[in-house]
């Protein structure tokens, strides 16, 4: 889901939103599809995908991670908007019926929780991970993941480059 959408929209160029957000849409549609995951819904500003081959959490967890760092890429390299393009991620587990009846989807049980987890509890540029997701994913992927120090009824992980730079830095008064 893009952050502050109407306010990108108010603020800036047709052209400028249409190129923005067609990027943002092809690119997470690319990155989904490449670890065979597939779009199940698209609406202006936001979507969700599924993954159900493989190692379906791995792969979900992956993509968000990607779709941050080329998102990053993107503000600072070709982003036409006045200011940056930013997202929040969720990534859940469960089991729901496709239909390509938007309407329907959005009703499915895990679809609203999905929905609760980016709208409630995810921060403008991050991904939340639902606890459910982490004892089916790597543990050198896991290491990149913080507890959300939130206040939700649900247990959730998180990731942002923030995140991500401060796991790699060396303690202090030691050098790497």
């Amino acid at each position: 889901d893009i952050v502050r959408n109407s306010r990108l929209v108010r603020g800036n160029s047709k052209a400028g939103i249409q190129s923005a957000y067609d990027m943002l849409r092809e690119s997470v549609r690319r990155i989904a599809e490449k670890r065979r995951g597939r779009m199940w819904l698209w609406e202006g500003d936001g979507g969700i995908a599924a993954f159900h081959y493989a190692h379906p959490a791995m792969s979900a967890v992956l993509c968000g991670m990607e779709i941050l760092n080329d998102l990053s890429v993107y503000n600072l390299t070709d982003n036409p908007l006045d200011r940056d393009l930013l997202v929040r991620v969720a990534v859940h587990a469960g089991f729901v019926h496709y239909t390509d009846d938007a309407a329907s989807l959005l009703r499915e049980e895990c679809v609203k929780e999905l929905c609760e987890i980016e709208e409630g509890w995810t921060a403008p540029g991050s991904m939340s991970v639902s606890a459910s997701i982490a004892p089916h994913i790597d543990g050198i992927i896991k290491d990149t993941l913080r507890p959300l120090d939130i206040d939700s009824p649900r247990e959730l992980l998180g990731y942002s480059l923030g995140l991500a730079e401060s796991a790699c830095k060396a303690p202090k008064g030691r050098q790497a």
